[in-house]
């Protein structure tokens, strides 16, 4: 019986390619509700922001870099794990944009950890430790903690 294994690289090579321009507009959305929401709040004193680790205007850069300070990745974590920090006043506008950017990014991470678990499942439990360290690693070096700050 002959197999044609010209078809599966075909087809896997197109799957690649599908994966990449959907993780491309995934990031490209993050980006663009973040920068809703950072417009939206930039009618909020700037002392406020500055005190909870705002940048100053709209931090949010127009390209897909993957180099960034320590300090706005914190802010991003800290916006999508703890939500709208409560000491600043939110429009609806932005309240909005920020819950689309949170459903949005927590759903892509648990997507990941979903795949991790499955190939710690169906390969080797190395993947999954690997996962859990590097997870603890950036936690450990953001640490983004709730909204404490007291910005008065």
């Amino acid at each position: 019986m002959e197999r044609d294994f010209g078809i599966w690289i075909v087809v896997g090579f197109m799957a690649w390619i599908v994966v990449g321009f959907s993780a491309l507009a995934i990031f490209w959305k993050m980006k663009s509700l973040l920068g809703r929401y950072f417009s939206a709040m930039e009618t909020t004193s700037w002392q406020h922001r500055a005190a909870l680790g705002w940048r100053r205007g709209n931090p949010i850069v127009p390209i897909l870099g993957v180099r960034q300070e320590y300090s706005h990745r914190r802010l991003f974590w800290r916006l999508t794990l703890w939500g709208p920090p409560p000491q600043l006043k939110h429009s609806q506008e932005a309240l909005s944009a920020l819950q689309s950017y949170r459903r949005l990014a927590l759903s892509v991470y648990l997507m990941q950890a979903l795949v991790v678990v499955l190939f710690g499942y169906f390969f080797t439990w190395v993947f999954l430790w690997m996962a859990l360290g590097v997870s603890v690693a950036g936690a450990m070096l953001l640490r983004p903690d709730p909204w404490t700050e007291n910005v008065t």
